[in-house]
């Protein structure tokens, strides 16, 4: 057990506390006070999280995390890195990674799969604090998309705003 900040450093992993308590047998550690766990190219952060260095699985109650150009946060995180799964509910899913992000996908049950894709069900897209979109279920591949839409807002001081947009299509 260690207080008053305490940074843990195994293989790849590094896990970064106010406070922690480990089982050196186990792998076991459960991290509380502005915890910060990074391992690849992975950054979790949270309040308060459980961790096993030695199996790769997280739990926690509110999280945050981040993975170019997708970030994630939400409650009830549980993460498998056997099955390559990570679920959590009540979370939202966003590429904008401010603290409280613009846009943003809320969903009720979040499944992130790395390098692969995100479900999400009860989907809602949120703009500011505002609902544009609902889906009962949505899915989407962190893989480029061979046809795809592109929008650049702009200004001019002759036309005023304007919103420039082209769809890709691969034949």
């Amino acid at each position: 057990t260690a207080t008053n900040g305490v940074i843990v450093t195994y293989g790849q992993t590094r896990l970064i506390a106010n406070r922690l308590t480990l089982n050196q047998k186990t792998g076991d550690v459960v991290a509380e006070g502005m915890v910060n766990l990074q391992r690849e190219n992975e950054l979790w952060q949270g309040d308060r999280l459980e961790y096993n260095f030695l199996t790769k699985k997280i739990k926690a109650e509110e999280f945050k995390v981040g993975q170019v150009p997708y970030y994630a946060g939400g409650f009830g995180l549980s993460a498998d890195r056997t099955n390559e799964v990570y679920s959590s509910h009540f979370a939202y899913v966003t590429t904008d990674d401010l603290a409280e992000p613009f846009y943003r996908i809320r969903a009720r049950t979040l499944i992130i799969i790395p390098g692969d894709s995100f479900q999400a069900t009860d989907a809602t897209v949120y703009i500011g604090k505002m609902p544009v979109m609902y889906w009962p279920y949505y899915r989407r591949t962190f893989k480029r998309h061979p046809n795809f839409f592109v929008f650049v807002p702009g200004y001019r001081s002759l036309y005023g705003p304007f919103l420039q947009s082209s769809y890709h299509w691969h034949a």
